[in-house]
């Protein structure tokens, strides 16, 4: 297996131990210390990465000016593991400039920026930290960062949020119905019940029930809830998001996706269903003929999708074959299709002759695959 990366790499967060504004087609990455063959996720920031390899140790690269890497150094350029992280991680999250774990007992793990308390600590005490601290929550199944914003389900289905509600991304009002500005400490969305997983968008949130309901909050300005953005330009609280009859659609919502301002399901038969902004073409070839973008609409695709990875306003997906696809906002080369022209519809990502990817990683701009180059696709 290989490490390729692309995109925005200012800061060094493409892992290839140097800066450039834009990497405009997969670049492999040697790192002596990291497998590829062994990584089982990567995810990535505003100008970091972070890579989970099978044991549970991270890997990290890129920005530091906030400690979102973990270490001391200002800058990585390339990925070299958190030493002071001990415990065995099974799930990474990047906000804009602040990081967290999930440790396979259930301990919610932060570093990096709390100027906006997102990570479940008052800001007056913890404004910034430099190497990973447990927080004494328990019982977490999987968090996610957005920009000033932090989401986490329990095991036992229930989200709690904190950091920014200025737009309403926290889900919680007040008795007269208005927004908390900022949350200092871990707070329970009591409208919430049975939520497998939670996705932050930069000022949005998505929630998937054990059932398959979505359930949305925060900003609509672009319709990236799937609500009219004339009608509902911010929710505050908890709103559940009917699927029911999106055409073509078979399969039932298994994962959710939040960009910047446009979001992304993805069925359990491998389908697409997108909506929100479109000024980049971060919804794909459907999303530039539709008349709303807000409404939830399958994009039509001939291969099953496996996974999915959305930047702040691009997308990756890894088909079933083994094919990479990309498309939406390239202008670091994000897309990694050799141009910075935006990406109109999901189009190929050539890693080689013939290669077959079986994971994939974004970050806000920038993006990652592992490949085995001697695949015959």
């Amino acid at each position: 297996m290989k490490l390729y990366s692309w995109g925005a790499n200012s800061h060094g967060q493409l892992g290839q131990n140097m800066v450039s504004e834009a990497c405009c087609i997969p670049t492999e990455i040697i790192v002596p210390n990291l497998n590829p063959d062994h990584i089982s996720s990567i995810v990535g920031g505003g100008g970091h990465t972070l890579a989970l390899d099978r044991s549970g140790r991270v890997y990290s690269c890129g920005w530091n000016n906030k400690g979102q890497l973990g270490s001391a150094e200002n800058e990585v350029m390339a990925f070299q593991p958190i030493e002071t992280l001990t415990s065995q991680i099974t799930q990474l999250a990047c906000g804009w400039d602040s990081s967290l774990a999930v440790a396979a007992d259930g301990t919610l793990i932060v570093w990096g920026s709390n100027h906006y308390s997102q990570l479940g600590l008052p800001k007056q005490r913890f404004n910034l930290l430099k190497s990973p601290k447990s927080l004494p929550f328990s019982k977490v199944k999987q968090a996610s960062l957005g920009l000033r914003h932090l989401a986490l389900v329990t095991e036992d289905g229930n989200v709690f949020v904190s950091g920014s509600g200025s737009k309403g991304q926290l889900g919680l009002a007040d008795a007269n119905g208005q927004p908390f500005s900022e949350i200092s400490t871990l707070t329970q969305v009591s409208e919430l019940r049975n939520i497998v997983g939670v996705s932050c968008g930069q000022h949005h949130c998505i929630a998937l029930s054990n059932v398959g309901k979505i359930f949305v909050w925060g900003d609509n300005r672009f319709g990236q809830l799937g609500f009219d953005s004339t009608v509902q330009p911010v929710v505050y609280q908890p709103q559940e998001l009917p699927l029911s009859a999106i055409p073509g659609v078979t399969g039932h919502p298994s994962s959710i996706y939040a960009g910047w301002t446009h979001s992304v399901l993805l069925t359990d038969k491998g389908e697409i269903v997108n909506w929100g902004r479109n000024i980049y073409g971060q919804l794909g070839a459907d999303g530039r003929n539709r008349a709303v973008s807000w409404n939830p609409t399958l994009l039509r695709l001939s291969d099953r999708i496996k996974q999915v990875a959305v930047g702040s306003e691009h997308n990756v997906i890894l088909t079933e074959t083994g094919s990479i696809m990309s498309w939406g906002w390239n202008e670091h080369g994000n897309c990694g299709v050799g141009t910075q022209e935006n990406v109109l519809e999901p189009t190929l990502v050539q890693i080689g002759q013939m290669s077959k990817a079986n994971v994939i990683g974004s970050g806000a701009c920038h993006s990652f695959a592992i490949v085995d180059p001697g695949s015959d696709m």
